[in-house]
């Protein structure tokens, strides 16, 4: 192109520029958009047809005609018309013949675009209606901007004459009839429309009329507002009422306009399943036999529906909506699956086939759940009532239980016997089935297990035992009948006094005053004496139970030196390392007159023969597991446990070797004798009072099956009573400063808690591979060291990998912040934690910080130098303590303040650590806090810790005591 040729193309192209922008800054023309009602209806979106109108010179505009689009109208048209053109450009576009021998074009828009685009049309003034084909209004919709209109549909008894048009929704009679007459209307406010009012209705809601566009709720079914629109009222025969309810109730017709009765009641029931089991065969089924059928059905408050279908069901019958539980119907079809039933057919849920030979466990594993079984013509019977009866012998009690079932019976023994091998039937005296169920393990198998079977069916308990058959029989309140003898009778009696205990005073060599629950405590412990029983003092920390027992030992040693001829015996008190030096303290404080031997640290040898000339001989538990050889020879006048709960396994070597020792009262003082589960009581009350709790196979067997249910709890708490005897700081403490916990979280930084999440992903990944491999028992080992892995990483990378020690820790940081907050304010605090790696950590911070404290954990020796210094001195405001070393045996009232820098599994164990400082002696509100990190395992063993607290005050608060300051 030479240069001439350039500038003249350049000079067209600058003339048509011109040109267009002249156009678009006059916009001579405007774009209209006409609602096509015909097309909108036959078809399947909003159909608009596209006019546009020119100005004249004047500034007044032409009339509309239909517009022709060019690959130029976007850019021409004004800014309004772009915004509503844009979407008609992109919609799907009709071709008409015009007259003229043009084409016009028709577009539809879909409806959900249509919910935006009309709004703007009409607000612009752009919007027309083009009701007929002949007819376009040249008056612009307007928007209405008020509330949505409302469809509703209305219901009333009418009689329509026969000659009346009747449309009817089903096949009717011409006759004049009685019924009823189906409406709708729309209403807004105080205003009502009827439904044949407006000229166009879409269905996402928009409401046309020929003034305005409004929005409007169409209810439920679009297709009903859409008949009654083309038809008018629908009228329905008496005949079909019930049909017309459930119409009406599926349709949204407001409750408060239908007649009463056409109303449907909706029902919201759990289902009970039933299965008819085909054919029929006798409990003993030959193997040999082949598949039995078996349908599935759902009764739901007495009306049966099929298994699978739609909800909700209508019942005509009763007139109600029957609103399924899918979750509970599919769970039903999940039992049946375990049990080894299949389906017939994948796409019918009615029918289900199962080998014959398995009929007999899956029956009765069903009616214990619940079901309605029909099989076999034989009957499964479920329990009823329990006839009870107590007879005395020499030194027994024989208790004889009956189980009603129907019209025949059969001994608790035998059931509980069923039971124990795995089965939940037994085969009764007329032939039936008796289903048991699962729960009466749980319910009564750890006391009858305490008892002896008897081969005439009746289960023999000891006198000690007593409480515990008394328990069994005051829960039995829907029995038929209980009788008692008198000699049982005179026995129960005398044990309910313990809930009243007489208080008594310390003998006179006792240095110091009791205070009123420990003087009733002295009471106790005399009872106990008079009917040769052990028991657990189970006060809480910081009561002073270690002063309690001191007086009793005071007791006995001076009746001892007013009967020189009574043999002499010392007591030994078994306890931890950790308070060894705690026990010589107090008992040089409180009864000087008592001569006091260390065993743990004297020379065996010359302590073997000396030691019946002492009062009060001191062991670790250690030390009697050394020397039990030793120790089991020598005849003791009291074996006392402190700390009992080391003796919470039964299997290890410590509990094994204190059932060994000779004595003739025995104690033991635990402020948590239940730190995980029941079966934590049978080594201490094997140890208290031996055979009490029956066999530990068999109680612990029942106690630790699953989460014992609150019924059992609550028997084998009141069986226990006498033995027990607990009272928390609120109840006898008054005078004891207040105590507050609280939790403290913190956010984990964005390294810390990328580390934690590839730490979880790593141990699922790993954890899911090796359970689906050798199964969930034989992966523990592995789990519990993910579980520990979690937990120190969500105290610090550092405890896992040590190259992260100098790592920032957000729980760190919160500990020295608080730290700082506290020491400041002139109050002492104590630093828990189960992880001496964790507090190895925090010694560097608080030298760097020059923040004094002191520290302990196992490997410690000059225990006593370190609490002193924490006590006594005031430049020293924190002590570091491991949980393990220090959770037990020390007082350190000096602080005020608790910190928990990670829960642990047992929530008793936190308990004791916060009584370090809340306990008799404290005279400042303790305020503890535990110091969580979110989002990770640590809020798993906060939720697990409500759990084990909520099973031990179940059983350690029964026991009612009547109080006295």
């Amino acid at each position: 192109m030479t240069s001439d040729e350039w500038l003249t193309a350049l000079d067209a192209h600058l003339r048509d520029d011109q040109a267009a922008a002249e156009t678009r800054a006059g916009h001579r023309v405007e774009y209209l958009f006409a609602v096509d009602v015909d097309a909108t209806r036959r078809g399947d979106g909003l159909a608009i047809r596209l006019l546009a109108r020119h100005r004249r010179p004047d500034g007044t505009w032409d009339r509309p005609t239909h517009a022709t689009i060019t690959d130029d109208t976007p850019l021409l048209a004004s800014p309004i018309d772009r915004r509503l053109l844009g979407p008609l450009l992109g919609a799907r576009t009709t071709a008409k013949a015009l007259a003229t021998g043009s084409a016009q074009a028709v577009f539809t828009v879909p409806s959900a675009l249509a919910l935006d685009w009309v709004p703007l049309a009409a607000r612009a003034g752009r919007l027309l209606l083009h009701d007929t084909p002949a007819t376009v209004s040249t008056r612009p919709l307007q928007w209405d901007d008020g509330p949505s209109w409302q469809f509703e549909l209305h219901a009333e008894a009418a009689e329509v004459p026969a000659e009346a048009p009747r449309p009817s929704i089903s096949p009717g009679t011409h006759a004049q009839d009685t019924g009823h007459l189906v409406s709708g209307v729309f209403t807004r406010l105080a205003d009502r429309l009827a439904v044949t009012g407006p000229v166009l209705v879409l269905d996402v809601g928009l409401l046309f009329t020929y003034e305005r566009v409004a929005v409007c709720d169409t209810g439920p079914s679009f297709g009903v507002l859409s008949a009654l629109r083309a038809s008018g009222p629908l009228h329905m025969p008496a005949s079909q009422s019930a049909r017309l309810a459930q119409f009406l109730s599926r349709f949204g017709a407001d409750p408060e306009t239908v007649p009463p009765g056409l109303r449907v009641l909706p029902l919201h029931a759990s289902p009970t399943p039933h299965l008819t089991v085909s054919p029929p065969h006798a409990p003993g089924i030959d193997d040999t036999d082949d598949t039995l059928r078996a349908t599935l059905a759902f009764r739901y408050d007495g009306t049966s529906v099929p298994a699978g279908g739609e909800s909700p069901v209508f019942d005509a019958d009763r007139q109600r909506f029957i609103h399924r539980s899918a979750d509970d119907e599919l769970d039903a079809e999940a039992q049946l699956v375990e049990h080894g039933f299949s389906r017939e057919r994948a796409d019918d849920p009615t029918q289900w086939r199962v080998p014959a030979r398995d009929l007999t466990a899956i029956v009765p594993a069903l009616v214990a759940d619940g079901w309605q079984v029909e099989a076999a013509g034989v009957p499964y019977r479920t329990p009823g009532t329990i006839h009870l009866s107590v007879t005395s012998g020499i030194d027994w009690f024989d208790l004889r239980a009956v189980v009603a079932f129907g019209d025949t019976s059969a001994t608790l023994v035998e059931l509980l016997a069923v039971l124990g091998r795995g089965e939940h039937t037994v085969r009764l005296g007329d032939g039936s089935i008796g289903v048991l169920p699962e729960e009466w393990l749980r319910r009564y198998a750890p006391l009858a297990s305490v008892g002896s079977t008897q081969e005439d069916g009746t289960i023999r308990f000891r006198p000690a035992q007593a409480a515990l058959l008394d328990a069994l029989l005051a829960t039995q309140a829907d029995a038929a009948e209980i009788q008692v003898d008198a000699a049982f009778t005179h026995l129960r009696e005398q044990l309910a006094t313990v809930e009243h205990p007489t208080a008594l005073d310390p003998p006179s060599t006792f240095h110091g005053t009791l205070r009123g629950y420990q003087r009733e405590g002295l009471g106790w412990l005399r009872f106990l004496r008079h009917f040769g029983f052990g028991g657990c003092l189970a006060d809480d920390m910081g009561l002073g139970k270690t002063v309690t027992v001191l007086a009793e030992l005071a007791r006995v040693a001076l009746a001892r030196t007013e009967t020189p001829d009574t043999p002499p015996r010392p007591s030994l008190v078994v306890v931890p390392r950790s308070v060894v030096h705690n026990w010589k303290a107090e008992a040089a404080r409180f009864t000087p007159a008592l001569r006091v031997l260390d065993y743990s640290w004297a020379d065996r040898r010359l302590a073997d023969s000396q030691i019946a000339e002492y009062d009060l001989v001191l062991v670790t538990y250690g030390t009697v597991r050394r020397d039990i050889e030793r120790l089991k020879h020598v005849e003791f006048e009291y074996v006392i446990l402190d700390e009992a709960q080391a003796i919470k396994n039964a299997a290890t070597e410590a509990a094994k070797s204190v059932r060994l020792l000779s004595s003739r009262y025995r104690l033991a003082l635990s402020g948590t004798p239940i730190e995980n589960h029941l079966g934590e009581l049978w080594s201490l009350f094997e140890f208290l009072n031996p055979g009490l709790l029956g066999r530990a196979s068999q109680f612990q067997r029942a106690a630790t099956r699953g989460r014992p249910d609150d019924e059992a709890v609550a028997l084998l708490a009141r069986g226990l009573r006498p033995f027990l005897l607990r009272r928390t700081k609120a109840q006898v403490a008054t005078e004891l400063p207040a105590r507050t916990e609280q939790t403290l979280t913190c956010v984990l930084t964005p390294r810390e808690r990328s580390f934690y999440d590839a730490l979880r992903r790593h141990y699922r990944s790993t954890l899911l591979a090796n359970v689906s491999s050798v199964g969930v028992e034989r992966s523990g080992l592995r789990i519990l060291e993910a579980l520990l892995r979690l937990r120190q990483a969500a105290c610090h990378p550092g405890l896992i990998a040590p190259g992260r020690r100098h790592d920032p820790s957000s729980k760190l940081d919160l500990l020295l912040s608080s730290l700082r907050e506290v020491v400041n304010e002139g109050h002492k605090a104590l630093v828990f934690s189960q992880f001496t790696s964790l507090l190895a950590l925090v010694r560097p911070m608080l030298d760097r910080a020059k923040m004094p404290y002191e520290y302990l954990d196992g490997r410690t020796r000059d225990r006593a130098r370190r609490v002193a210094r924490f006590q006594e001195d005031p430049a020293c405001p924190i002590f570091l303590v491991s949980l393990k070393a220090g959770g037990v045996g020390l007082n350190l009232t000096a602080a005020d303040y608790v910190f928990l820098l990670d829960p642990w599994w047992n929530p008793a164990v936190e308990a004791q650590a916060i009584d370090r400082a809340h306990r008799i002696g404290q005279t400042k509100e303790v305020f503890a806090y535990r110091l969580i990190a979110e989002d990770t395992v640590e809020e798993k063993v906060l939720a697990l810790q409500d759990t084990k607290r909520a099973l031990a005050e179940a059983v350690l608060s029964a026991n009612p005591l009547g109080l006295r300051g």
